[in-house]
């Protein structure tokens, strides 16, 4: 009897075990708000390719959840016109695909790894017309959409294919085939499990720090690289990896909602699923009423028709920006050479209500390093020599990116050291004298 009692207990102890194991890590943050759309109003999440049944029902699962209404269409190819095409979205839906042509990918690379990318592709990559149709319609509405502060708020989620062409967007390299560029057996049809960061915007949804996704590719952030010349990428962040840190499957950027997937979360386990598009659908909610102060207002007395202090508040946030660049420029006028420096940072970042201009920026940085030169301010030629260098390296100027870092080093930037031998590995030829 004792020892019936005995394995009675023991099995209720191992179940309790095992359901515990099972839930969610308490310790992780939770979702502490979730979005509420308009009465009337429906999503538009535009697919850049055409979204198959697995995306369609996990979106309209997630959608039913968050007790939103949702329209999802296929973007046209054909259409070249990026701010029609962005404007016409509320978020966007990069589903897996083909291999990417390496001329989207290589441009940090030297001209031996390029050989050698090109060598690996033409043996193992697979694309076609329609394929390569693709990959030019996807690159130019990523640049378009990370180049413009208008559509910062514009949730992306990019699946395999996805994350990649992301990747590609900010020139961060791709492994070409798994098996050969790194010895890692392509990942067909299998499940991995991968770690995600403390600082990945996924963990509130995912609710733990590893799960198990459903992969089915050959390709790859090239994560060696990534790691090597981190300095080159400040607002792309690798959160998740798996296979022991050997591949990148979270890509996150620190100015806007777009996350890439290596995994395939529409073909993964039901928690999985449901976090991943959840998190899209949230973000695209928000992004319907926090994407211009206009629509925060507009939002602001739909949700809240009778409050004057939210009104007011709202009212408040659209005019900051403008207030602010308004004092900028007139110390700029003056010479201020600090005041310079900003308005060409937020020129080069988009931020403040004005487009991302590089054009703008080397002006503005340009005339700090006139002004300061004459002042002899090391502090502020430092600054603006760097961010020049920065520049000209993205505009593929590199002999005078060159030029640029190696004069932020004389004036004691202490950025400027790192980021010059990061250059000068990728770029030989500029560096030489």
């Amino acid at each position: 009897m004792k020892k019936t009692l005995r394995q009675f207990w023991f099995m209720i102890l191992l179940a309790s075990s095992a359901v515990y194991a099972l839930q969610p890590d308490t310790n992780t943050t939770q979702i502490k708000h979730v979005c509420t759309l308009p009465t009337n109003k429906i999503l538009r999440i535009g697919c850049t390719h055409r979204c198959g049944k697995p995306y369609i029902a996990a979106l309209n699962r997630a959608a039913e959840e968050l007790h939103y209404r949702i329209r999802i269409f296929t973007l046209r190819k054909g259409k070249r016109n990026y701010d029609s095409v962005l404007s016409s979205v509320d978020a966007i839906l990069s589903p897996g695909g083909h291999d990417i042509d390496p001329k989207y990918y290589t441009q940090f690379l030297s001209q031996k790894e390029k050989n050698k990318t090109y060598k690996l592709f033409n043996r193992y990559g697979k694309s076609n017309k329609k394929g390569k149709i693709r990959d030019q319609f996807e690159f130019g509405l990523f640049q378009r959409y990370f180049s413009d502060s208008r559509y910062k708020n514009i949730p992306v989620l990019g699946v395999c294919y996805g994350m990649q062409m992301l990747a590609s967007v900010h020139h961060i390299p791709l492994y070409v085939d798994l098996p050969a560029n790194i010895g890692i057996p392509a990942r067909r049809k299998i499940y991995d499990q991968t770690q995600l960061d403390s600082n990945s915007h996924l963990l509130p949804y995912m609710g733990s720090h590893t799960f198990s996704g459903y992969k089915n590719h050959h390709q790859a952030i090239n994560l060696e690289f990534y790691k090597k010349h981190k300095s080159l990428y400040p607002d792309a962040m690798i959160t998740g990896i798996s296979n022991h840190g050997k591949i990148a499957e979270v890509l996150e950027f620190a100015d806007r909602p777009a996350v890439g997937v290596q995994f395939h979360p529409e073909r993964s386990n039901a928690h999985v699923k449901k976090a991943l598009y959840k998190k899209f659908l949230t973000d695209a909610c928000n992004s319907v009423r926090l994407s211009t102060p206009n629509q925060k207002i507009k939002y602001g007395k739909m949700v809240h028709p009778n409050n004057k202090k939210v009104a007011s508040a709202l009212f408040t946030i659209k005019n900051t920006d403008s207030r602010e660049l308004k004092k900028w420029k007139t110390r700029a006028q003056n010479g201020d050479p600090h005041a310079l420096n900003m308005l060409g940072y937020f020129f080069q970042t988009g931020s403040k209500g004005l487009f991302r201009d590089y054009k703008k920026s080397i002006q503005c940085y340009q005339k700090t390093v006139s002004v300061s030169d004459r002042n002899k301010d090391r502090k502020y030629l430092a600054e603006a020599y760097y961010h020049l260098g920065y520049l000209f390296q993205v505009t593929k100027d590199y002999k005078k990116a060159y030029e640029m870092y190696v004069d932020a080093q004389v004036y004691g930037s202490k950025n400027a050291k790192k980021q010059l031998n990061d250059f000068c590995k990728i770029h030989k030829d500029a560096c030489r004298d």
